[in-house]
């Protein structure tokens, strides 16, 4: 198990809307460890620089427990063409292995629409990451495939890959190591 921190989750979400919406859906995978009823989530909409909070829930997605929907809840329709720039934030509780090693994902299953994908891992604590490397994997592959092994020299308390136009059905993967 290790020394788990609380692990600390922003999406942010930039797009077109292709129809109209009056919610955003985002599937989450959660875990045995974690009740999702215990988790907060928040959302918010920027416009014009500033957020304006949105009403944001978990639902079931009728297929299995451990698969959850976030449903974001906007006060407008959004028509087609209209900008969609949402922050959406939670925390996992007591979910973060800070003593050895550990990863997150990023599932990218709408890449025939996300044009630039960024995922970024920041420690809030005095952590020191001894290394990194990201990983994307779809489905068919043998085994994930390695994109960068991370210059630990250029990084502080954040790590970050961005890529344009990325892999369909696809899901990103950042591996790292702590420093002890």
């Amino acid at each position: 198990m290790g020394n788990k921190r609380d692990s600390f989750v922003r999406l942010n979400i930039r797009g077109v809307v292709s129809h109209k919406i009056s919610t955003f859906h985002l599937l989450v995978a959660g875990d045995t460890i974690v009740n999702f009823e215990d988790i907060n989530i928040q959302a918010f909409e920027r416009v014009g620089g500033k957020q304006k909070k949105l009403c944001a829930r978990i639902a079931d997605n009728g297929q299995d427990s451990l698969l959850k929907q976030v449903v974001v809840s906007y006060g407008k329709v959004k028509s087609p063409g209209s900008i969609v720039d949402l922050m959406i934030e939670w925390c996992w509780p007591n979910m973060l292995n800070v003593t050895d090693c550990d990863y997150t994902t990023l599932p990218n299953f709408l890449a025939g629409t996300v044009k630039h994908l960024k995922m970024s891992l920041e420690c809030k604590e005095d952590i020191g990451f001894k290394s990194a490397s990201i990983y994307k994997y779809k489905v068919g592959m043998d085994k994930a495939q390695l994109i960068l092994d991370v210059d630990m020299s250029e990084i502080t308390d954040t790590i970050s890959y961005e890529e344009d136009n990325p892999l369909m059905n696809s899901t990103y993967i950042l591996y790292y190591e702590v420093a002890r």
